[in-house]
């Protein structure tokens, strides 16, 4: 008898209002939608990386991951760039306009919001991120000042290997 694992449904998709006022204005297709939605899977969610916010991956990575050719990456990124749903960090890489706005604290700010225009969504996002991004850096001051050990930590010194073998065997399911 075979026993299967229920699955876990948890967490939401977070649809921007500048992207389905986007799509009802005929500015933007499904197929640069699903794009978007790609690229959004693709963004380093990290906070301590020098990535954060941004797509690590060439166009060519992309691509290959995708299935499409890095010409049509490109194009599509040019136009979601046009639209002003990517930029390009100074890194060098690409990065989600206002990608703060997927985390859940900006997501509860902004759908309790009536917007009229592109113009006022893109001036109320800019507000809602920058009050929690002012929300946790009052946390992480708060926990410094609380615990002068904030930096210390027991595992600074021991190696780690990304090479581990796991025997299939192993696996319990």
């Amino acid at each position: 008898m075979k026993i299967r694992k229920p699955l876990k449904h948890k967490g939401f998709i977070n649809i921007p209002r500048r992207v389905t006022m986007l799509l009802k204005e005929k500015k933007l297709d499904f197929t640069d939608y699903g794009f978007y939605n790609f690229l959004l899977h693709e963004v380093d969610w990290y906070r301590p990386r020098s990535t954060y916010g941004c797509i690590p991956k060439t166009d060519i990575d992309l691509a290959l991951d995708s299935g499409c050719s890095p010409s049509t990456i490109s194009r599509r990124k040019a136009k979601l760039e046009k639209l002003r749903l990517i930029e390009t960090a100074p890194n060098g890489l690409t990065k989600i306009v206002d990608f703060e706005k997927f985390s859940i604290k900006v997501v509860t700010k902004l759908a309790k919001l009536d917007v009229a225009n592109l113009q006022e969504d893109f001036a109320q996002t800019q507000s809602a991120i920058a009050e929690v991004q002012q929300d946790f850096a009052n946390m992480q001051q708060a926990r410094q000042e609380k615990d002068t050990s904030f930096s210390y930590s027991p595992y600074k010194d021991i190696k780690g290997s990304n090479e581990e073998y796991v025997d299939p065997e192993d696996i319990p399911f």
